[in-house]
Order: structure tokens, then C-alpha cells, then sequence
């Protein structure tokens, strides 16, 4: 039992590269954090994509009136008055910069829209995996713990860690005890670390 502890002791944590740390510490609660904030709008009756179409729709029908409203004073301005080539320039610059801008906020709409459907369909596929995940853990409940072991031994440990969370205590732990002492020692530790 000392060798045991030994040897799961001077185990080294595993190292996660830059790329791995940068999807689990940063886009995954990211993505998570936008659905969540999706789905509470949803459910208090707010639709966060009609909400952003109205207000680009608003934000356009006042920037055409603004537009109109600086070509009548354009007009009412004697022509003696006229502001000179570089002031229209600036204007026709800004004018085109707006432009931009109203264009990016659709694209950017548009991202987030793909985001909130990508979203969706990762859940989807996570609740289709517990689901066999499940489903697998029931056929293993009605086993014998010693042929479920002999299975389990030959298994990827990620997997055997998901059917084993899944088992009931008691057939867990007696599945636990078919096993090598190594590899259930391993698999003790992992269960208890999550």
C-alpha cells in the first residue's frame, strides 16, 4: 500500500499547452457566459437580436435625418458662404466612416448570432453524450461487477472515469475493488479530484 501512495505521489501534474489553456480558462467560460446571458434575456422576454435590429434600424433612420437635416442647412447657406473643399471632404469622410461602422455592427451582429447558434448546438451535443454516457453507466449498474472491471480495465481512463461517476457508490466501489490497486487507486484519485 506504501508503494502505492509512493508512486501517485511523484506522478507530475499534467502540463496543458498555451492553445488548451486559452479554450478552457478563457473561451469556453466565455461562450458560456454569453449563453447563459442569452438564455436569462430569453426568459425575462427580451430578444436580444431583434433589440440590436431595432437599434441599428433607429440609429439609421437618425443619421439619415441628420444627413438631411446638414443638406438643408448646406443649402440655406449662400453660396459665398460655402465651406471650402477640405471642410466637405472631412464631411464626406465621416460620413463614410459612419457608414463603416453601421456596417460592422451588422457584421458583428451577425458573428454573434453564429455564436449563439454554435452554442446551442455544442449544448445539444454535450446533453446527447451524458445521455449515452448514461445510458452506458445502466448497462454497467446491471453487470457483474467483475465482468464490468474486466471491461472497464480495457476502456480509455477518461471514459471509465465518466461511466464510473455515473454507477451508484455501491457498485462503484465494487468495481473499484476488482481492479488492480494501481489502477484503482488512480481512478479513486480522479474521482475525488472532481
Amino acid at each position: 500500500m506504501a508503494k502505492v501512495k509512493k508512486k501517485v505521489q511523484t506522478e507530475e501534474p499534467k502540463k496543458y499547452s498555451f492553445l488548451q489553456k486559452l479554450f478552457y480558462l478563457y473561451i469556453i467560460p466565455f461562450l458560456f457566459s454569453i449563453t447563459v446571458a442569452l438564455l436569462l434575456l430569453t426568459y425575462w422576454g427580451i430578444n436580444v437580436f431583434e433589440e440590436i435590429k431595432q437599434f441599428t434600424e433607429q440609429r439609421s433612420i437618425q443619421m439619415e435625418e441628420e444627413k438631411q437635416e446638414d443638406e438643408e442647412e448646406m443649402n440655406s447657406i449662400d453660396t459665398s458662404e460655402q465651406l471650402d473643399t477640405n471642410t466637405n471632404n472631412t464631411i464626406i469622410q465621416l460620413e463614410n466612416e459612419v457608414i463603416e461602422k453601421q456596417n460592422e455592427i451588422l457584421r458583428l451582429t451577425a458573428e454573434l448570432k453564429i455564436a449563439s447558434e454554435t452554442i446551442d448546438e455544442l449544448k445539444e451535443q454535450q446533453d446527447e453524450i451524458n445521455l449515452s454516457i448514461k445510458e452506458v453507466a445502466t448497462m454497467y449498474e446491471r453487470m457483474s461487477t467483475k465482468k464490468a472491471a474486466q471491461i472497464l480495465k480495457e476502456l480509455d481512463e477518461d471514459m471509465t472515469l465518466q461511466i464510473l461517476k455515473k454507477l451508484s457508490v455501491n457498485k462503484r466501489s465494487a468495481i473499484l475493488g476488482q481492479l488492480d490497486p494501481e489502477v484503482a487507486a488512480k481512478y479513486t484519485e480522479r474521482l475525488a479530484s472532481n
